[in-house]
């Protein structure tokens, strides 16, 4: 491997697994509550707002979680789509690793 491949590898492992510049805190709203919804229903992390009975789950949802002491366990489904004729198949692709770092930042803060 070149120096330059070196480096390149080393800025994206870097970009990619250094999660100590991800801001943890500044959260809006005054309750523990409100803080992971505002989360939730930000419209940085959302390109469309989200319907009511959606937030009304939600909302439910992290009532019963913080009620009981319960954890937070998030679901985020992709993959499983990648014909066998791919050169990148079974193993994840670049856009899949970046999809994972992208959810890590808007979770994170609420973990």
């Amino acid at each position: 491997m070149s120096e330059l491949e070196i480096k390149v590898n080393n800025y994206i492992n870097d970009q990619l697994l250094n999660f100590n510049n991800i801001e943890t805190n500044g959260l809006e709203g005054n309750t523990l509550k409100e803080k992971i919804l505002n989360r939730l229903f930000s419209r940085k992390w959302s390109r469309e707002a989200q319907y009511e009975e959606a937030k009304k789950y939600t909302e439910e949802k992290v009532d019963n979680i913080l009620n009981n002491n319960l954890n937070f366990l998030f679901c985020f489904c992709f993959g499983g789509y990648k014909h066998f004729w791919s050169p990148t198949y079974p193993e994840p692709d670049w856009a899949e690793i970046f999809t994972i770092k992208y959810l890590m930042e808007y979770i994170l803060p609420i973990a």
